[in-house]
C-alpha cells in the first residue's frame, strides 16, 4: 500500500519536473523572440521620416506629377 503511494507521489513530481522544464524553455524563447523584435523595430525606427512634396492632379484626365519645390 505505501509502495503505490510513493510511486504515485514520485510519478507526479515527474510530471511537474518535466512541466517546469518545458515552461522553463517556452519562457527562454519567449525573451529571445522579445528582444529581437525590439532590435528589428529599433532598426526600422529611422524609416519614418517625413518628406513634404506636393501633388498636382489634373482635374481632367486625373494624371498625377510630382511638383519639384522652388529654390530660388
Amino acid at each position: 500500500m505505501f509502495e503505490a503511494a510513493k510511486m504515485f507521489e514520485t510519478n507526479i513530481i515527474e510530471l511537474k519536473q518535466k512541466k517546469i522544464g518545458f515552461l522553463t524553455k517556452v519562457a527562454v524563447f519567449q525573451g529571445i523572440a522579445i528582444v529581437l523584435l525590439t532590435v528589428a523595430i529599433t532598426g526600422l525606427t529611422p524609416l519614418k521620416t517625413v518628406v513634404p512634396m506636393m501633388l498636382r492632379v489634373d482635374s481632367t484626365t486625373g494624371y498625377v506629377d510630382k511638383i519639384n519645390p522652388y529654390n530660388g
